[in-house]
């Protein structure tokens, strides 16, 4: 067999996909009251509705003899489809039509195909239009396409290049991410791919042990259950391979004969993982919510770390890379090892052996040997395809299967792969863990937590560090870093000089010092501090940067670039100082100079704006080229002006915002105005206010902290600007600065009282604090000014609820909303449940009726308040003497709707309603049917006696005869009775005390510890059912 030539084709088309589309994004800044990954600068994308239609989405296609893959820039860069030439196959779960369901940290995500996750999972562009860029015909043939952005949240970029290559079905991606910010943040990056879920689905890893939600366990055997089994987890499971040090891992069908294999150094990536939905109807339910009938899928994800659990800071300046490669296997069975060339299967089949070869590239006399020791078992020469795997049947040696060895060698006898029993090597000594009340262990403890974004726990066990040791240089610097992250610079520059004071040499101590006097605008303390950090290899790369922009910024142009050739040889992959360099050059009539550090940088990453924009200033391309490349995002344009501002190139900095297109946020025109007035422009600067008064948008999040400067220039120049008094509150609240924005958005609304965001904005705080009164009057005065936005009646009826408004005065505020709020479904969700509080249970279920409800990942949908309202029902119905309808609402209380987003869990919390179907089965005369309702009842063991649900089985269990009842009546009144020891008003303890005492047929008892209960007791429960 001969390798015929290969041609890689790149193009870009519309293709057009039905789709689900969502409403507009939320005009509310996402503030967090909790530690925590935010959203904030993004808005939430929450608002999903149930139309479908067509849409067209731009796509590039990459395609070789054996591969079609289409990438959708549009929907965050994700591999949309792997299809197979010759089969039509594809290598992912693809669907049908884009249905967004709660998944994504801002709502809206959907699966299938490959999608890229930094700095965090689902990640906040996961559902938006990232950057992307074509290479074809590249010198080796190949082609590909770059996508990626720039992550606002922390201000890193991360590219993603998809790779098709001649004569290879494989898809490999060439994954880049910058830091080119002057502070460390915390990352990990998970590639998540998804593969259609069936019984004979297995997750292929040579792991020994493995992380889940439960802990540490062997795998893939666990206590008897496989779990590399999809038809294994009846419930929702993460599994995180640990200790893995081989580079191939994946999954295979068994019923369709055909896998995905993934190759990566695994010092480089180390996270394996397999996530799954689970078997039961809960979990089956997420392929309803995300496809139109294409079943269930598992997803196979890469990781740079072990698990979801683990951040690693990146630092300024950093820019790592790493390869990855994904490609199908069929026809071989479950693979034993693989690499990028190879994947090798052995498998018993009763007496035989099944011997399995996939390749991902033609193999022209290739030879396949299988030996026991020195005994060959299987010698055979075959012309291997991508397209014509080998599967042989051998009689079985009759040893265990680790004993044999299984080799593929090319026609010039070079291994290509081979597959033995694993050697095991010398296990790492597990790290040297500091005495846990030692400085330095808790130092480590709050380094962990800030990396996990939980900022108070970091800034708490920082000052605990200090109080193990006065003086910790490690915990200054912490203290600093999060000062310097909330905007507080003279706390950060305290903390930074503390640590100095202990560690005079800690060059990164010094070098954080320089960005908070810089910051601060101490510019000549900030130069002295990073002209000394330069000494620290560790930190020079970022210090140099630094000095060069301050030296740019002071009109010396060849010492900045030498500075900034300093910095390069120090770490010449940093795409900034390249850009910068490029500027300094230029402006010093060096042009082709100035484009050869542009070409260096593009090379790096295609998608940088920055040197899409020197490129532009050294006239070897276009405006529109910039527009193109920039997308025309204001946050783009935004972010390469403060670029040039910090370098003092206001020229620069103006252009790139004039290139921007009009009218699509108002801090473009205010930072304009902020520059003009830098240059002395004052009458350009006046009229770029005037312009930003004209742009009404919603969604405005400023969240650059040189965006406080421009903010505090627009107040100053126009103190009647309510709304970038608004802007800045936004700002400021983000980083923790709360009683500043209060005092903004107070401003803001005086000035300009229509401004309903504003007031939004203090309802929240003040909810948050405490102040409910004034909350409430700001709301008020939101909806007022903004009835149609649903989300402010959510947050409102939030705050009765927290003040202990009861459901009445709360259905009062639902219920004035116009039609198009009461009729939204979120809103009908908790109008439902205020009904059902009141007793209206037939309205409650009118509205539930009907609409399609949309829970968030690991919410239950609308269908709690549907049990509620139907046993509520049935017990009135009981009261009434009508069985027959009680019994219709006691069962269709145990059903689980799809409209409701509620699947049956493998343990369900059908107890009760099956309890009461059974009293009415028995009013109705139907024994039978009364039994059989109680044993569903009595089925539900994991129910313990520390909860009052477990009465109603223990309830059925008594109906059935059963002596286990009393059994647990009398653990549920030890577990009450020590509860109400040192509680005696709870409620929950005198509600599981009063249902023992019931269920011991202690009724007057009963009836008197359940009236000191202060919490609204169940309709069954308060009718003695």
């Amino acid at each position: 067999m001969v390798s015929q030539p290969d041609v890689v084709r790149v193009w870009e088309e519309e293709i057009e996909i039905p789709t689900y589309t969502i409403g507009p994004v939320s005009p509310l800044p996402p503030f967090r009251r909790a530690d925590g990954w935010g959203v904030y600068p993004y808005p939430m994308q929450d608002d999903l509705r149930d139309r479908c239609q067509d849409v067209r989405y731009r796509a590039v296609a990459l395609q070789n003899r054996y591969l079609l893959v289409m990438v959708l820039p549009e929907l965050g860069g994700r591999i949309f489809s792997v299809a197979s030439l010759s089969t039509g196959r594809e290598m992912f779960y693809r669907t049908r039509v884009i249905k967004p369901g709660l998944v994504g940290l801002r709502g809206a995500w959907i699966p299938g195909g490959a999608e890229f996750n930094f700095p965090v999972g689902h990640s906040v562009t996961t559902f938006s239009p990232v950057d992307y860029r074509i290479e074809a015909d590249r010198p080796d043939g190949s082609g590909a396409v770059w996508v990626g952005c720039l992550e606002h949240l922390s201000r890193m970029r991360w590219t993603v290049g998809v790779i098709l290559r001649p004569n290879r079905a494989a898809v490999e991606t060439e994954v880049r991410i910058h830091n080119r910010t002057d502070c460390p943040h915390p990352y990990y990056f998970w590639t998540n791919t998804a593969v259609p879920a069936t019984n004979g689905l297995r997750f292929i890893c040579a792991a020994s042990r493995c992380r889940t939600w439960e802990g540490e366990m062997s795998f893939p055997v666990h206590e008897g259950c496989d779990l590399s089994l999809y038809r294994s987890h009846d419930r929702a499971a993460d599994i995180f391979a640990m200790g893995c040090t081989r580079d191939d891992f994946g999954c295979y069908d068994d019923e369709a004969d055909c896998g995905l294999v993934h190759i990566a150094d695994h010092r480089e990536v180390e996270g394996k993982k397999l996530w799954t939905w689970g078997t039961s109807g809960d979990g089956l339910l997420w392929a309803d919510l995300l496809s139109d009938g294409d079943g269930p899928y598992c997803e196979v994800q890469s990781g740079r770390f072990v698990d979801q659990s683990t951040w690693q800071p990146l630092y300024p300046a950093a820019f790592e890379v790493w390869r990855e490669h994904w490609w199908p296997v069929r026809g071989i069975g479950p693979f034993a090892r693989a690499n990028t060339e190879a994947a090798l299967a052995l498998n018993q089949m009763g007496d035989s052996l099944r011997i399995g070869v996939a390749v991902a590239r033609p193999f022209s006399g290739a030879r396949i040997l299988l030996r026991h020791g020195r005994l060959t078992v299987y010698d055979g020469t075959w012309d291997v395809d991508p397209e014509r795997p080998v599967s042989v049947l051998v009689d079985s040696p009759h040893v265990p299967l680790d004993e044999l060895c299984l080799e593929l060698f090319d026609a010039d006898g070079s291994l290509v792969v081979r597959h033995e029993r694993d050697s095991e090597g010398s296990p790492e000594p597990p790290p040297a863990d500091p005495a846990p009340d030692s400085a330095e262990a808790i130092c480590l403890r709050a380094d962990a937590a800030w990396c996990a974004r939980r900022l108070s726990q970091a800034a708490e066990l920082y000052r605990k560090a200090l109080a193990a040791d006065p003086g910790h240089a490690g915990a200054h610097m912490g203290l600093g870093l999060l000062a310097l992250e909330g905007g507080r610079l003279n706390d950060g520059a305290k903390e930074f000089r503390a640590a100095l004071a202990r560690n005079p040499d800690d060059a990164q101590s010094r070098y954080y010092l320089g960005v908070a006097l810089r910051r601060r605008g101490d510019l000549l303390q900030a130069a002295e501090q990073f002209g000394r950090a330069i000494r620290d290899p560790c930190v020079a790369p970022t210090a140099l940067r630094a000095l060069a922009e301050l030296t740019m910024a002071d009109g010396r142009l060849g010492e900045a670039a030498d500075l900034l050739r300093r910095a390069l040889a120090r770490n010449p992959r940093d795409v900034k100082t390249l850009c910068l360099l490029s500027a300094a050059l230029r402006n010093q009539g060096m042009r082709d100079a100035a484009l050869e550090a542009v070409e260096r940088a593009e090379a790096l990453d295609p998608l940088d704006y920055l040197a899409a924009t020197e490129r532009w200033m050294a006239g070897a391309a276009t405006e529109t080229h910039v527009a193109q490349r920039l997308r025309g995002e204001p946050q783009a344009h935004l972010e390469v002006a403060h670029d040039y501002l910090a370098a003092g190139l206001f020229g620069e900095a103006e252009a790139v915002l004039q290139a921007c297109p009009p009218d699509r946020d108002p801090m473009v025109c205010y930072t304009l105005a902020f520059v003009r007035h830098m240059r002395g422009d004052k009458e350009g600067a006046s009229a770029a206010l005037v312009e930003a008064h004209r742009i009404d948008v919603d969604a405005v999040f400023p969240h650059r902290h040189e965006s406080e400067a421009v903010l505090r220039f627009v107040l100053d120049a126009d103190p009647t600007d309510g709304r970038a008094a608004c802007y800045l509150g936004n700002l400021l609240f983000h980083q923790g600065r709360c009683e500043e924005a209060e005092a903004l958005w107070l401003q803001a609304v005086d000035r300009e009282p229509f401004l309903w965001v504003a007031h939004r904005n203090l309802g929240l705080w003040y909810h948050w604090s405490g102040r409910y009164r004034e909350a409430m009057a700001h709301y008020w005065q939101a909806t007022a000014l903004c009835p149609d936005e649903y989300r402010l009646y959510l947050e409102a009826d939030d705050l009765l609820a927290t003040s202990g408004d009861g459901p009445q005065a709360r259905l009062a505020l639902l219920g004035e909303a116009p039609p198009s709020v009461r009729n939204h479904a979120s809103v009908a969700a908790r109008l439902a449940e205020l009904l059902v509080a009141l007793g209206r249970y037939t309205e409650a279920l009118d509205l539930l009726n009907g609409k399609q409800f949309h829970p968030w990942e690991g919410g239950r949908g609308a269908r709690p308040v549907y049990v509620e309202a139907h046993i509520g029902q049935g017990v009135r119905c009981m009261g009434e003497g009508d069985a027959g309808a009680a019994l219709r609402h006691f069962l269709a209380a145990t059903e689980y709707p799809t409209s409701l987003g509620a699947g049956r869990p493998r343990q369900p919390d059908d107890a009760e309603a099956y309890y009461l179907a059974g009293l009415a089965y028995q009013r109705l005369g139907m024994q039978e049917e009364a039994k059989r309702a109680w044993k569903h009842a009595a089925a539900e063991s994991h129910h313990p006696p520390t909860s009052p649900r477990c009465y109603w089985r223990a309830a059925s269990l008594a109906k059935l005869g059963e002596r286990q009842a009393q059994e647990l009546f009398r653990a549920m009144q030890a577990e009450a009775a020590g509860r109400l020891s040192s509680r005696p008003s709870d409620p929950n303890a005198l509600l599981l005390l009063g249902l023992a005492l019931r269920g011991q047929g202690r009724e007057e008892r009963a009836r008197e510890v359940l009236g000191r209960c202060s919490a609204p007791l169940p309709p069954s429960v308060a009718a003695g059912l």
